[in-house]
């Protein structure tokens, strides 16, 4: 793959995150793999490994003081909203639930990055829903919104998912394609200057050179 390790880019300044979201199936782990490798000193955390610390933290609680979202995902959460029935409302409801549950711990990563040596930082997953990660888009940190098309939704989720009848019934296009418009709607008031709308409907390489080129127009990242 062309540029992996060349580091053709540097922050423009030091203690900049990236949050890259996008529906389930939209690319976002390949892309942010890719980008990461085209920057130095940067490091890269994904919401589905804190998801996983945080389902072993609420396990340790007593039952009644857990939280009822904690061990289900984007689209499944909706089985804790309501009688459990699925229905739109109670995806995006169950959704946007399950994203306060496992970014809750951000209030506490965040400020200690730096203690940590994290001097730079893309954080990757659906449940940086906009509205959550807002407060953090301070200086030079901006959010990357990652969106697809139904078709390329189908390709992905037959490529990881196969012949796996519940996996495929629990990332139907049609969720996917619900949860992305939530993500975008919500990132509507934004500072035009703090969201990077992407594309992912072409090579993966292409598309991360495109956010890339973003950045370096925000002024983020510049030439090494």
């Amino acid at each position: 793959m062309s540029g992996i390790n060349n580091f053709k880019y540097v922050f423009t300044k030091p203690k900049t995150c990236i949050f890259l979201t996008g529906a389930p199936l939209s690319g976002k782990s390949i892309l942010s793999q890719i980008i990461l490798s085209y920057i130095q000193d940067c490091g890269i955390q994904s919401m589905d490994i804190i998801r996983l610390l945080n389902i072993k933290f609420e396990e340790l609680k007593i039952t009644k003081k857990r939280n009822i979202f904690y061990k289900y995902g984007s689209c499944d959460s909706y089985v804790s909203v309501g009688s459990g029935v699925y229905s739109d409302e109670s995806l995006i409801k169950g959704f946007q639930e399950n994203s306060k549950s496992i970014c809750s711990v951000l209030e506490y990563i965040m400020p200690n990055l730096e203690k940590q040596g994290a001097m730079n930082v893309i954080f990757e997953g659906v449940q940086l829903n906009p509205k959550i990660i807002k407060k953090y888009l301070l200086n030079n940190n901006k959010l990357i919104i990652i969106s697809t098309n139904k078709r390329q939704f189908q390709k992905n989720g037959q490529k990881l998912y196969g012949q796996e009848f519940d996996l495929r019934k629990r990332y139907d296009p049609r969720r996917l394609i619900l949860i992305q418009k939530n993500i975008i709607e919500q990132s509507k008031d934004f500072e035009k200057d703090k969201v990077i709308y992407i594309n992912n409907s072409r090579s993966c390489t292409n598309v991360a050179i495109q956010i890339l080129e973003e950045l370096e127009k925000l002024k983020v990242i510049k030439k090494n």
